[in-house]
């Protein structure tokens, strides 16, 4: 089995970088509770890190951020703390100075490191092919154990047929009201929408590849999630699995997507999106006579109870007006 390993996209380095003649230096101070004893050593550490700068030749004063009776575990409350890295990141500040690096930010530090070592693992193990981070796949089933996929026979067959009606014309809306009429659910139980569709049309599974790293934490402390478009590795893993999907019937149904979509597809203009939709009974049957462009109905709800139905043409819709020309 190859893995093909797609590099992340590496920034590249600023051309020139500022002359240091001397350290711009900030403190950081925090106290955990606000008795007494806590108070007079948080004024303490104030007065101590100003005239410990202010003495130093070789720095200029760039502020002290001091957070009052706040835990160091949660960096989202910690206001003075997100102003300090606001202006780091800002490029206004060269150095940091606190009492100890538990003071600054001690339960941070320690899930960075362990995320650290956690995502070197999983990197490892998906550089060997191993199905890492699976989630419910409808037409497959996941044993824990071997970690392998086998087909689900029922869930194959709504597979098979969300393809089949995709690649003889069929939008995703009207797919996903057909399934719903059938009483069909997707993979979770709910009722499919035209995304839920389309997630399917776009899964490299059916066809028995594999892509994985389609996501990254961004940070451990907030755990927040994005798509992985090439700021890390990702690996891409052919005839993993059984397929559902005939190679030529997924890629022939990739071809119908980037068709109906608008705008560029990898840097290529792809002109009008092709019609499909057979939603109403005048779906794409309607053309504005100026332009050329399809015409479709727009509703707005007024302040009486009835709604106002409006045609535009496509152009407009885009310049945000309502005749054309």
């Amino acid at each position: 089995m190859e893995v093909k390993i797609i590099k992340a996209n590496t920034p590249t380095e600023l051309s020139s970088k500022r002359k240091i003649e001397r350290l711009r230096v900030a403190a950081y101070c925090r106290v955990s509770t606000d008795d007494e004893d806590q108070t007079k050593s948080y004024q303490s550490m104030i007065k101590y890190y100003t005239d410990l700068i202010h003495n130093n030749k070789q720095w200029v004063f760039a502020g002290i951020f001091a957070d009052k009776a706040i835990t160091g575990t949660k960096a989202d409350i910690r206001e003075e703390f997100q102003r300090l890295i606001q202006e780091c990141l800002s490029g206004k500040i060269d150095l940091v100075i606190a009492k100890s690096i538990p003071r600054f930010a001690v339960a941070q530090q320690e899930v960075e490191n362990t995320s650290a070592y956690v995502k070197k693992g999983l990197k490892m193990k998906m550089k060997r092919g191993e199905l890492v981070g699976f989630q419910k796949c409808l037409g497959y089933d996941y044993d824990p154990l071997t970690k392998t996929l086998s087909i689900n026979e029922e869930g194959a067959k709504t597979v098979g047929y969300i393809f089949k009606r995709y690649v003889a014309g069929a939008g995703s809306t009207m797919i996903a009201r057909e399934l719903n009429e059938q009483e069909i659910p997707t993979v979770h139980g709910n009722r499919w929408s035209p995304s839920s569709v389309m997630g399917i049309i776009n899964n490299e599974k059916y066809m028995g590849d594999l892509l994985l790293g389609k996501s990254f934490t961004v940070d451990p402390i907030s755990k927040r999630r994005l798509t992985n478009m090439g700021e890390e590795d990702r690996f891409y893993i052919e005839n993993h699995h059984e397929a559902i999907i005939s190679k030529e019937i997924f890629e022939k149904a990739q071809e119908i997507r980037q068709r109906r979509s608008k705008g560029r597809v990898n840097g290529v203009e792809t002109g009008k999106r092709e019609k499909y939709s057979r939603q109403y009974a005048f779906s794409s049957m309607l053309e504005c006579g100026f332009c050329g462009e399809t015409v479709s109905r727009r509703c707005w709800h007024s302040h009486s109870k009835y709604e106002k139905i409006i045609w535009h043409c496509g152009r407009n819709i885009r310049k945000g007006k309502r005749f054309c020309p």
